[in-house]
């Protein structure tokens, strides 16, 4: 493999407990930084100009009041491209800042995280603002940054031009800045080996996981599995150091395997685990390393898959790529867990088969809308009580319905008087 530019990852935050019940946020943002490897890195040509988004379906507002126009002009070609390929009802705010860092490194960028803030967000699970922004159809934390980016201004070889590719000595600002806010967008888990000890270092005080952490896997199964990779453990270590994967839903449906994650036998603070494995997707957005001269003006299918799994919902060429998540034939996913007939109260279990939105609602027996159960984010595995009241509900015939993965389940449920 020629050296390249390496990208490098790691937790500086710790959280606080905000707004009501359990919510929380953490900041400053768990960050991700490039670092370029030294003078005499071989070059790498290909790419050809930013394409405008026609019809976005995400919007970025971004701040940056010290960033030189010409970069500015590269990180909009990069949120671009993202605005035609994700899709969120709230804007994402973007910061980025242009500051001096060290000599060999490029930027750093990465989400804030909010956990426990909506129903639609998995339980005890940071999720970046963005998309539980997205998820929830809400504003969580108004007048936060979703994403937080610093460029080096101090870094001599940047080539910012997106409508001309990178000459073979320099560095692509906007495909630096478009693999950045991948990150930001939910690539990167919470993970991490110290001293051959693999062990959670999350937001907050390290306990719970990413959302991202959800879909990894090693040889022997899911890495958050206590009773196969407890944590922390020299187990876990070793599934971070030889041969983790992502192995999402729509990964499998999209490549027919997991992708594989860069986890060389040296844990790499913030380049291990965060990464797609440079071998196995030599010319992928994510992966931990750029040559000199090498533009990227798309996210790959690779990247697609992993933020569908992540819960985005995808547009443009990403979903025409991915394509819907077909649902699995099997056991339903709305099963009858009270009473029925009922007055009072009755409970439904909702049952995960595919990494989805499940949408829970109550309609009368002509099929009339009539509430809204519940809204829940998901993956296969995980299971849900939903309470459903009698309170304002005539005596009579009701369909519960799941809706997810554009399949629709329904359970018939009587009210008495």
């Amino acid at each position: 493999m020629q050296p390249r530019l390496r990208l490098l990852a790691w937790v500086l935050a710790a959280g606080m407990a905000v707004g009501p019940s359990a919510a929380q946020t953490a900041g400053p943002p768990h960050v991700c930084t490039l670092d370029a490897l030294g003078p005499g890195l071989a070059s790498k040509s290909g790419g050809g100009a930013f394409t405008p988004c026609r019809q976005p379906t995400a919007t970025f507002e971004v701040d940056a009041p010290d960033l030189p126009a010409e970069a500015r002009r590269a990180l909009d070609a990069a949120l671009d491209v993202w605005a035609c390929h994700i899709a969120s009802p709230v804007p994402i705010r973007v910061e980025a800042r242009w500051e001096a860092q060290p000599p060999t490194r490029l930027a750093s960028a990465g989400p804030r995280a909010t956990r426990d803030a909506d129903p639609a967000l998995a339980p005890a699970t940071w999720y970046p603002f963005a998309l539980a922004d997205a998820l929830a159809g809400r504003d969580l934390a108004r007048g936060t940054p979703d994403i937080e980016a610093v460029f080096n201004r101090s870094f001599p070889d940047w080539h910012f031009d997106p409508s001309e590719p990178p000459p073979p000595g320099r560095y692509d600002f906007a495909t630096v800045a478009l693999h950045e806010i991948g990150h930001g967008l939910g690539i990167l888990g919470a993970l991490a080996v110290e001293d051959g000890v693999g062990r959670v270092e999350g937001p907050g005080q390290g306990r719970d996981p990413l959302v991202y952490d959800r879909f990894t896997a090693g040889t022997d199964g899911r890495l958050l599995d206590p009773l196969v990779y407890p944590r922390p453990s020299a187990r876990l270590a070793g599934a971070l150091t030889t041969a983790a994967a992502f192995d999402g839903w729509s990964v499998r449906q999209s490549l027919g395997e997991s992708i594989p994650l860069y986890t060389p036998p040296e844990w790499s603070p913030g380049g291990s685990y965060d990464h797609v494995d440079e071998d196995a997707v030599p010319d992928g957005l994510m992966t931990p390393f750029l040559a000199r001269g090498e533009r990227i003006t798309a996210p790959d299918l690779q990247t697609c898959a992993m933020l569908a799994d992540l819960g985005w919902e995808l547009a443009g060429a990403c979903a025409a790529r991915v394509g819907p998540v077909p649902a699995p034939a099997g056991a339903p996913v709305l099963v009858l867990a009270g009473a029925n007939p009922f007055r009072e109260r009755t409970a439904l279990r909702i049952v995960a088969d595919v990494p989805a939105r499940y949408r829970v609602r109550l309609a009368d027996a002509t099929g009339r809308y009539v509430r809204d159960l519940a809204d829940l984010t998901l993956v296969p595995g995980d299971e849900r009580r939903v309470s459903v009241a009698g309170d304002g509900l005539a005596a009579g015939v009701y369909a519960a319905t799941v809706e997810r993965g554009g399949r629709i389940e329904r359970l018939w449920l009587t009210r008495l008087r």
